[in-house]
């Protein structure tokens, strides 16, 4: 074999595993985005999911401060009765969490990526209260 020959088929090969190095680093990073987003919005969600049924358990009058970080791609985050809801979309794929709480929900939550101070505050007739602070 020539040594031009041998150069040549060297660098093919460092090329191809330059290349397959570069697909698998970039699948990765967008596996670990996903992951990371799906987790700080289930977080946020349990937060104040466990902080209301906390403070709906103490009853009337009782408060807490929670603060929340919500992930880009918030589409949605609501509440209907006692369920909480968080819509979002990563990556094209739309994902929904929901979690029910032991009282009635009013208040505002928030509907953009960001941290939140969230007031959770328990009212006499079994209403538990969301305020961003």
């Amino acid at each position: 074999m020539k040594k031009g020959q041998i150069s040549i088929e060297y660098l093919v090969i460092i090329g191809f595993i330059f290349v397959v190095l570069v697909v698998l680093v970039n699948y990765s990073y967008e596996e670990a985005t996903k992951n990371i987003n799906t987790v700080q919005a289930e977080d946020a969600i349990l937060s104040l999911v466990r902080s209301a049924d906390q403070v709906h358990t103490l009853g009337a009058g009782s408060q807490d401060l929670v603060w929340i970080t919500l992930p880009g791609g918030v589409e949605n985050f609501n509440y209907i009765g006692r369920t909480l809801t968080l819509s979002f979309e990563i990556k094209g794929r739309a994902t929904e969490i929901s979690y029910r709480t032991l009282s009635n929900i009013t208040g505002t939550l928030p509907n953009t990526r960001g941290t939140y101070r969230m007031l959770v505050q328990s009212y006499d007739n079994s209403t538990v209260n969301f305020e961003i602070k």
